[in-house]
């Protein structure tokens, strides 16, 4: 969508913060680049098919360039208007795709005197969690069609000049963390490029953000125990080679999430692992195992709920972390104090030991402060490069939470360095 723009040519729904956020919860949830059980392809055809039920021409837009995205066939995409007349589709999508039908169409009388018989063999395909995953995608692209059509969004083929919607500098700080993580779409990366490319300071904070990262990286690797490492190769079997592989993995979430058990964490995980022959022995597979254990040794490491930034600006954690933003016209949305920029050489000196023991015992000291979820999302996404979907489906979190969790981490990070550096 890099070379479209969309015009909000009736209102703009962003004036109100419930309405904004109705609609991105259940973006989050079940939206396109949300975790989901059933398949990725299906779900996004029938976020495809309300679009075209409901003349979005937004959704239209965003939803077959997801569709191909997501490696629908070209074919399958250009008739899926007329579905049913195709055999494109197993009986599992027929009855997916008809139940997306009845639900948007529901106050059409023949779809309603039919729903039972939809639901019944919408059943026969899918577990009851699957349905309610399809009852939430279909229920959230609904709100979304109809949204974009109050707001009378409109695309149209961008031309030299357009400035539509411009973000605020506080908006920018917001979609910082997920540009980073990959999880902008084409539209949003492109405004806030445009944003980052005319405002030094947002341009300096994004340049703090990819620094925290690098550091985060260039720290000495968490050394795994050789007593765990000799238990493993001991056990003998095929499964041993592939749990030492992963042995690295699970000691640095073992100690993000509790430093102080991590050993215990990490051998519980392994030995019940080679106790049962049906264990999931995946890196994802164990890591999730391993966080569940950690969730179930005790309340130290639940986490708690995760403040949004700017949702209470009067709260102190928050302000801690993200950077504060005028809330009132004619500054709304600018910042209070501008990002002081850190300058390479103080930084990280590789020529100077003690410019980088200090800097990583600030990062570390800033580790250790964070919520042990949290701390294990920096250390899967940012120390270990896994993607956030992984990380998400590791700490067993929905992609919206994994989001908010991962950016509140980073500028928790960064503050630190911040503090450290300019102090």
């Amino acid at each position: 969508m890099t070379d479209v723009t969309v015009t909000n040519r009736r209102v703009d729904s962003s004036a109100n913060e419930d309405l904004t956020t109705l609609a991105r919860h259940g973006a989050d949830a079940f939206g396109y680049k949300a975790n989901l059980r059933i398949d990725r392809q299906l779900a996004q055809l029938l976020r495809l098919r309300v679009s075209q039920i409901n003349n979005c021409t937004y959704c239209l837009n965003l939803h077959y360039e997801a569709a191909r995205d997501a490696g629908v066939p070209r074919p399958v995409i250009d008739t899926l208007t007329a579905w049913w007349e195709t055999d494109f589709h197993d009986d599992a999508a027929r009855a997916a795709l008809a139940y997306t039908e009845a639900i948007t169409r529901v106050a059409d009388a023949t779809v309603a005197d039919d729903f039972g018989v939809r639901h019944a063999a919408l059943a026969e395909h899918f577990s009851q969690e699957e349905i309610l995953e399809i009852i939430g995608i279909v229920i959230n692209m609904n709100v979304w069609t109809r949204l974009k059509l109050a707001e009378g969004a409109t695309p149209g083929a961008r031309r030299a000049g357009d400035v539509v919607n411009p973000l605020t500098c506080q908006a920018a700080v917001r979609a910082a963390s997920d540009q980073l993580a990959g999880q902008l779409s084409d539209a949003e990366r492109g405004a806030l490029e445009e944003h980052l490319g005319g405002c030094d300071s947002c341009s300096c904070l994004m340049d703090q953000l990819y620094s925290t990262i690098a550091i985060l990286r260039s720290r000495p690797e968490v050394q795994v125990p050789h007593w765990l490492a000799a238990m493993v190769a001991h056990t003998g079997g095929g499964r041993a080679e592939a749990l030492t592989a992963q042995l690295p993995h699970l000691y640095a979430l073992a100690n993000a999430l509790d430093a102080d058990a991590a050993d215990d964490l990490v051998q519980e995980t392994v030995t019940s692992a080679l106790a049962d022959p049906d264990a999931d022995t995946t890196g994802a597979g164990l890591a999730g195992a391993l966080t569940r254990l950690a969730v179930d040794r005790g309340p130290e490491v639940q986490s708690p709920a995760v403040p949004t930034p700017g949702s209470d600006p009067d709260a102190d954690e928050p302000e801690l972390f993200y950077p504060g933003f005028y809330a009132d016209a004619p500054d709304a949305g600018a910042w209070v104090d501008q990002p002081v920029a850190w300058g390479e050489a103080r930084v990280l000196g590789p020529e100077d030991d003690l410019v980088t023991t200090e800097t990583y015992a600030a990062v570390d000291a800033a580790l250790a402060d964070l919520d042990p979820i949290d701390a294990g999302l920096v250390t899967l996404v940012d120390i270990e490069g896994a993607s956030l979907n992984r990380a998400a489906l590791e700490l067993d979190l929905s992609s919206g939470e994994a989001r908010e969790r991962l950016a509140r981490a980073r500028f928790a990070v960064r503050a630190a360095l911040d503090r450290h550096i300019r102090s």
